[in-house]
């Protein structure tokens, strides 16, 4: 009503003198009437009519010129869908000045529409009434679609009770909740006392036992399974029933209730026994069965293609549906006895059966006796095939109901708004509804039926499988082409750019699933789809925006790490990778305190819990590569926060200082060296004079004959003051600032001219010697302290290995370095001692000085050369690397 605000002032003093010459007055309210998007009618106080809007003309197809000036009951015929409505309408109009209801018309064509009508009084300043104005709107299409929604449910209903088959649902604890006319009075049950009482109750205990086992296996992936059970029935009498099992979930997975349907498969269990006994008692049956039944045997060309088959036998039964006897046919080849194109078909049919062992069917049409047969197909034995005739005449009535309902079935699709089609099994197009019309331009009259993929070309502009074809029938190398697909057990949803799809393509998100009839049959196919254009553009957008910010993170050169507050590692880039050595892969889910030495794990732990604190926090962190080697770092560490503020992680940043650490490590070590030469040099001829003394007074004695009974004990005191004196010499060695006397050598030289030596040495201990000599540049060498550094590696390299052991010493370059490497085959060393290597004193020999690597890293110092330590269990390799950039 309040669309007619606008219009009634206006139009009051108009419609009180409202005559055939006021017509004309009107068009200017006409027109403004004209706007409204519903039909609009007024009647002047004698029921003519004055005005006639556009909207009108289209729903009656009456011109304005046409009705303007008549009555409206001279116009069209209606009826009161309510009878009542007719009078409650005139008293509602003479109490209230209004009524509201609906009413069936007919059009100037003759069709009925549904109507709403709003009818109100006209009345002007006077509260005089001027005439009658209708607000009209159609709702046949709303009417009509209810109307066989409530029809199909009914015939649904009656389909269901006059099914054959046995239909019974059921909840999780066996209360039943329906079970049809079938169902009741194959099992002898009444079916008004059936519902809310146990199935378990109905059927025998073996049955109740294996149907419950057969349940637990069904899931939302796998909701139905078939089973055969034998029963015994109302009539006493034994059945082969085949069940079709299937649990009903809800969306989310939850099971609500079981559906069983029993179809009778006795006749089919008689037939296969009828094959499997003798031949009098397979003739008795074959000769009394119903169901028309023939054997065959197939014949092939020269190729062994299936060309034309043979009769074998058929029974009676067979004999009435063709009307030829037993003689007329057996024998006789199918050319004999059908026309060409249909054995042409069958031949096709019966040969895949027996190459296969598949059975098949199809359904035939037999004129004389107007009855549909059902043909089934299967082979009894080689080269044989069995075909048996069942009436379907039945079903086929039924059939056609139902294709009547899945025609209304078919406008209601064309209500939704997604795209929607069905395609039968041989992929033939059955629906095509609106929005697809709308999507595609393509029409559903041309393109409905038509098989070959003809549905995918208004997608893909060419013929090829899409989900509503690959529900049906899996093909991987398609099914490969949806950069998004999943199944979820029958249902396949899936993602992919549409280019025929307006002008510039689209992206189309599609959900396929198979169609069953009430066996359980797959029958086609149904596919929804929908644009999600704008949706894949924004994702686009924000994969984009990711992207680039992930670019900054893996070509960052400190190594960044992400943990969750479980300390476990949720990102590294590839940076922090590859400084441990690991792949990225290998680092997620890994525990941060894996990656740590067991001393510093307790450092860190102490570090993060302050972090949480404070929120942010910078430290020095020690930790493990793959190979199990030292790595340090500085970690500025952030701690992440969800919305609201609690702690859910960290995120750390590192940055390699480990050469740093090396660096002062070896600083530190060379400083030790450098104090131990210091004090040797303050000291080390204060004690060696004395030394001297004694020694050579003891030589002196040691000449006296009267001293002869003394002489072994000289000796000893010699040879101690003479090894005292060594370990001097030694320490002096340590001092940093010693002089060196720097000449151009090659340490190849060197090695060369101390390998008698050294081959003496290690043949004496039942030990190898293996040289391995590269080309090298020569170098500024002291060479008697490089055959010191040489001889005490070596010596050491020997006494590390059990006998049969070989000592490797290698010369290199590598970049422009020069390499001395000197390997040996021993146990390694060991994790806390390596740290520790080169501190004067340190050994691990029992007759050890310790300072024989303090030796070897003074002069290392002095050769402006650096000692690298490679070791495992399969032996240690101590690598001195000479600059030669530095020369």
């Amino acid at each position: 009503m309040d669309e007619l605000q606008g219009i009634v002032t206006p139009l009051e003093d108009n419609l009180h003198h409202a005559s055939h010459n006021a017509v004309e007055e009107l068009h200017i309210q006409l027109g403004v009437l004209n706007q409204l998007n519903q039909p609009v009618i007024v009647l002047d106080t004698e029921d003519r009519v004055i005005v006639w809007n556009k909207q009108a003309e289209k729903l009656y197809n009456y011109s304005f010129e046409e009705v303007v000036g008549r009555k409206l009951d001279e116009i069209h015929k209606y009826s009161w869908i309510k009878v009542a409505d007719h009078d409650l309408a005139h008293t509602s109009l003479v109490e209230y000045g209004t009524w509201e209801g609906q009413n069936l018309h007919v059009t100037k064509d003759g069709n009925q529409i549904y109507v709403t009508m709003s009818i109100s009084q006209l009345k002007n300043s006077l509260g005089q009434k001027q005439g009658l104005i209708y607000l009209i709107k159609d709702i046949s299409t709303y009417t009509r679609t209810i109307n066989e929604i409530k029809l199909s449910n009914a015939h649904y209903q009656a389909i269901i009770e006059d099914q054959s088959e046995m239909i019974c649902r059921f909840l999780p604890d066996f209360t039943i909740t329906y079970a049809n006319d079938a169902f009741c009075t194959s099992l002898g049950i009444e079916k008004n006392s059936i519902k809310s009482t146990s199935l378990l109750n109905y059927i025998s205990s073996s049955h109740g036992k294996s149907l419950q086992d057969n349940l637990k296996l069904l899931s939302p992936e796998i909701p139905a399974a078939v089973q055969e059970e034998q029963m015994k029935l109302s009539d006493e009498n034994l059945h082969w029933i085949e069940w079709t099992n299937r649990a009903i979930f809800n969306p989310n997975g939850i099971l609500l209730e079981y559906q069983l349907i029993g179809r009778e498969v006795t006749l089919q269990k008689q037939v296969e026994k009828a094959l499997e006994l003798s031949e009098r008692r397979y003739r008795s049956l074959f000769n009394t069965m119903h169901e028309g039944f023939a054997l065959l045997e197939i014949i092939y060309d020269d190729d062994h293609r299936p060309i034309d088959f043979k009769y074998i036998d058929v029974n009676p039964a067979f004999e009435r549906i063709y009307g030829l006897t037993r003689l007329q046919v057996v024998g006789r080849t199918g050319y004999d006895v059908l026309l060409p194109e249909e054995v042409i078909y069958r031949t096709n049919v019966y040969g895949q059966v027996v190459q296969t062992g598949q059975p098949a069917s199809f359904q035939k049409y037999v004129n004389g006796i107007n009855k549909h047969f059902e043909v089934i197909a299967f082979r009894p034995g080689k080269n044989q095939c069995a075909v048996l005739f069942i009436d379907i005449t039945e079903r086929k009535q039924f059939k056609q109901a139902m294709v009547e309902t899945e025609q209304r079935m078919s406008n209601i699709f064309n209500f939704l708004p997604d795209v929607t089609m069905v395609i039968d099994n041989q992929g033939n197009l059955m629906v095509w509804n609106k929005a697809a019309e709308d999507m595609t331009g393509i029409k559903a009259q041309d393109i409905a039926y038509k098989g070959n993929y003809e549905h995918a070309l208004p997608f893909y502009a060419c013929r090829r499988p899409i989900l509503v074809d690959l529900v049906l029938t899996p093909m991987e190398e398609w099914e490969s082409d949806y950069p998004s697909i999943q199944r979820k057990g029958d249902i396949l949803i899936g993602e992919n750019f549409c280019p025929a799809v307006g002008e510039s393509g689209a992206f189309l998100r599609a959900t396929a699933a198979p169609l069953y009839d009430t066996h359980g049959n797959i029958v086609g196919a149904i596919e929804c789809i929908r644009d999600v254009t704008e949706r894949k553009l924004a994702e686009k957008a924000l994969e984009s925006s990711e992207e680039k910010y992930r670019r900054i993170v893996e070509t960052a050169n400190e190594g960044i790490l992400i943990i969750d507050d479980d300390n476990m590692i949720e990102f590294a880039n590839r940076k922090m990778a590859d400084m441990l050595g690991y792949a990225v892969y290998e680092m997620l889910n890994m525990s941060l305190f894996n990656l740590l030495d067991e001393e510093y794990q307790q450092i860190i732990e102490t570090a993060l819990r302050k972090m949480r604190r404070d929120q942010q926090a910078e430290f020095d962190i020690k930790l493990k590569t793959k190979e199990g080697n030292s790595f340090w770092g500085i970690c500025s560490a952030t701690t992440i926060q969800d919305a609201s503020g609690r702690y859910t992680g960290s995120l750390a940043m590192i940055t390699d200082i480990t050469e740093r650490k090396k660096l002062e490590e070896e600083m530190l070590q060379l400083d030790r060296l450098n104090l131990v030469g210091q004090i040797a040099a303050g000291i080390g001829h204060e004690i060696r004079n004395p030394m001297t003394a004694v020694r050579g007074y003891l030589q002196y004695l040691n000449n006296e004959e009267s001293f002869d009974q003394y002489r072994e004990m000289f000796e000893l005191m010699i040879e101690e003051i003479d090894r005292g004196n060594s370990i001097i010499t030694e320490f002096l060695l340590l001092a940093r600032n010693k002089a060196v006397e720097l000449e151009v050598s090659n340490i190849n030289v060197i090695i060369e001219a101390l390998y008698p030596l050294i081959k003496a040495d290690a043949v004496s201990l039942d030990k190898n010697i293996k040289l391995e000599l590269g080309d090298l540049e020569p170098l500024l060498l002291d060479n008697k302290e490089i055959r010191q550094l040489i001889m005490n590696l070596v010596r050491n390299g020997l006494e590390a290995m059990d006998p049969g052991g070989t000592v490797t010493i290698k010369t290199y370059n590598d970049s422009n370095d020069i390499i001395l490497a000197v390997s040996d085959q021993g146990n390694g060393i060991n994790n806390d001692i390596i740290t520790k290597l080169g501190t004067p004193f340190l050994t691990t020999k029992d007759q050890g000085t310790g300072l024989g690597l303090p030796i070897c890293y003074g002069i290392a110092s002095r050769h402006n050369a650096g000692i690298e330590i490679q070791t495992s269990p399969k032996g240690t390799t101590f690598l001195v690397r000479f600059r030669t950039n530095s020369k």
